[in-house]
């Protein structure tokens, strides 16, 4: 619902406008066109929960797709694979960082709005409004990988190998296997259990080796659980990549002295970090579970929302002119895209209805005028891509229908 009011003063006689509270209607018999072009430009915004930005203050338009280190900070579907590797690796201040992003956005919005209005009677006018949008979003975006720590997750076939993808699966098996046999021997009464050192020895390796598991079914995609995309994962290089093999291979041998089932496996792990292709191709490829649209160069042209007004003089003087107005907003205007993280909508596309008055006194060269309108918005149902404000790169799986 909106409330509006507003307040004019009229000088040297009365005139019209769209969105003026004029309160003046068209002669019966004539027709009215008018053409009222707007232009909107923008390259910055108040900022909102921005780090090191009080609310309110200027920050570039780019601000949501800009970061030094991008990770779960700018995809928050990586965050439950983060919070895997922190674990696997026992550091709690591990973060996954693709590289940089740095995105400047430049917006404008043209709007060509035709009202054809003729006057049934001369106390009723009957308008009609098109508007044609045209929108543009001028987009520089650049990616630096020098200070990256992670590249394509090998186990995932989109962006690696049918075979890697079989390596992260057999140790996977191999270990869910190994776990088993251990929580049976255990539960037999092997190792001197429940009670002996040699039994509490057996029992951390079980606790170690079911942490593994739970992390390695993450980062594998066995578990993708509540959205989340092990889409990268730490280079095989990186003190996080050697820590994580490090822990595979301890586990794999105090597992085996046990008297387990062997875990040969390893788990295959990227050379190469992520190019700026590859950032376009996790935004992009449905199989990567983002099914999104690349930071570049849109533009469009739609109609925006149509408006039928009915206009009803309940008084026409020389001095006071009062009118009573009715609109309905039609749904023809496009709505921007949830899968498109840059675009611009041409309208609202869903129905309002709006009621007015419209008073006018003018008893010689200057007057003055008051209007009061009331929008009713109507319900609607969206289709729109949910999480945190602050970080708008969302995947397919968080898309929802919300009223």
């Amino acid at each position: 619902m909106i409330f509006l009011f507003a307040l004019c003063i009229l000088i040297a006689g009365p005139t019209s406008a769209q969105d003026g509270a004029d309160a003046t209607l068209v002669p019966r018999g004539l027709l009215r066109i008018e053409f009222a072009p707007h232009y909107t430009n923008y390259d910055r915004r108040f900022s909102l929960g921005s780090p090191g930005l009080a609310d309110n203050e200027l920050e570039l338009l780019g601000a949501d797709f800009t970061a030094d280190t991008t990770g779960a900070n700018l995809f928050p579907a990586l965050g439950p694979s983060e919070a895997a590797l922190r674990q696997i690796i026992n550091d709690g201040t591990y973060r996954v960082n693709l590289g940089a992003f740095n995105t400047i956005r430049d917006a404008d919005i043209r709007n060509f709005s035709f009202r054809f209005s003729v006057g049934l009677t001369d106390r009723i006018t009957l308008s009609a409004a098109l508007p044609i949008v045209t929108h543009r979003m001028q987009v520089a975006f650049t990616f630096d990988s020098t200070d990256a720590n992670v590249g394509w997750n090998q186990a995932i076939a989109a962006v690696g190998s049918a075979g890697n993808a079989n390596l992260a699966a057999m140790l996977v098996a191999q270990l869910s296997a190994a776990i088993v046999d251990l929580q049976m021997s255990i539960g037999s009464g092997a190792f001197g259990c429940p009670s002996s050192p040699q039994c509490a020895d057996a029992t951390a390796t079980l606790d170690r080796a079911t942490t593994l598991l739970s992390g390695l079914s993450i980062l594998t995609g066995v578990n993708t659980a509540g959205g989340s995309l092990a889409t990268v994962a730490p280079l095989e290089t990186s003190a996080a990549g050697q820590a994580i093999l490090a822990e595979i291979a301890a586990v794999a041998a105090e597992l085996q002295a046990l008297g387990t089932s062997p875990v040969t496996g390893s788990l295959p792990l990227p050379t190469d970090p992520l190019s700026t292709a590859d950032v376009e191709q996790l935004l992009t490829d449905a199989d990567l579970g983002y099914a999104g649209s690349a930071l570049a160069f849109i533009r469009g042209t739609s109609f925006g929302d149509a408006e039928v007004n009915l206009r009803v003089g309940v008084a026409q003087s020389a001095s006071f002119r009062a009118v009573l107005s009715g609109t309905v907003r039609l749904p023809t205007g496009t709505r921007d895209l949830p899968e498109n993280y840059l675009d611009l909508g041409t309208g609202d596309g869903q129905m309002d209805i709006v009621g007015g008055i419209e008073l006018a006194w003018q008893p010689g060269a200057a007057g003055i005028a008051l209007g009061v309108r009331y929008t009713l918005q109507m319900s609607d149902n969206l289709p729109r891509r949910i999480g945190p404000p602050n970080a708008p790169i969302l995947p397919l799986t968080s898309q929802t229908i919300v009223t």
